[in-house]
């Protein structure tokens, strides 16, 4: 038997996922390319940085910034302003069915271009 929470638990765990956001300042979604081998771009979360509900946490958008380095975006991870990452393994693109969506026809990015975030939530598992 597969381990599942209540809802209302997954819930929580995403709005403590906020509460610890919003509490280090500098927190930041960094983009990078496939296993973040490479960070291409650094993007300061909004204070408050979201809300959660059933399940998810979703994050204030529009967010963006230059982008630092040249590559394609495929994944990205959730850092404290100390550097701490606390969220790995999220996806990037341009489909609308991942994690991060780009607001931009292609997924490759290019250093001094600025990148906007469209769409940026993160769900428990086992939330669709």
């Amino acid at each position: 038997m597969a381990l599942d929470f209540a809802l209302t638990l997954k819930t929580s765990m995403m709005q403590q996922l906020h509460v610890a956001l919003d509490a280090a300042a500098g927190s930041v979604l960094v983009i990078g390319t496939v296993g973040m081998a490479a960070d291409l771009v650094s993007i300061p979360l909004a204070l408050p940085s979201g809300a959660a509900a059933s399940g998810k946490a979703t994050f204030t958008v529009p967010i963006n910034a230059a982008i630092a380095a040249s590559g394609t975006a495929a994944a990205a991870e959730v850092r404290t302003g100390a550097g701490v990452a606390i969220v790995t393994g999220l996806s990037v693109g341009v489909t609308g069915a991942e994690d991060i969506v780009l607001s931009r026809a292609s997924a490759d990015l290019v250093a001094g271009d600025d990148l906007a975030i469209a769409a940026f939530e993160i769900r428990a598992f086992g939330v669709a």
